[in-house]
């Protein structure tokens, strides 16, 4: 992802959210963190949308080097 910025934390953000349809920002813009605000609207990235079921943690990817978007999956360590 070339337009991402480099200055993301470079670890997880575990959450455990309630069920529903989530935006995760795939950009790296957000002011939302990650979640999508449509900060990407001038890129050619797309928010990967999902749907939770609610009652189980989440490690989002914050660093947006995961080979498993939305998900963590340990990038960030390589």
């Amino acid at each position: 992802m070339n337009d991402v910025p480099r200055d993301l934390p470079m670890h997880p953000l575990v959450e455990e959210p309630e069920a529903g349809r989530y935006a995760w920002c795939a950009c790296g813009r957000s002011a939302k963190g990650v979640h999508c605000d449509g900060s990407h609207k001038d890129t050619e990235i797309r928010p990967v949308k999902i749907e939770l079921e609610g009652g189980r943690k989440v490690a989002w990817c914050q660093c947006r080097l995961t080979k498993n978007p939305p998900f963590c999956d340990g990038s960030h360590k390589a």
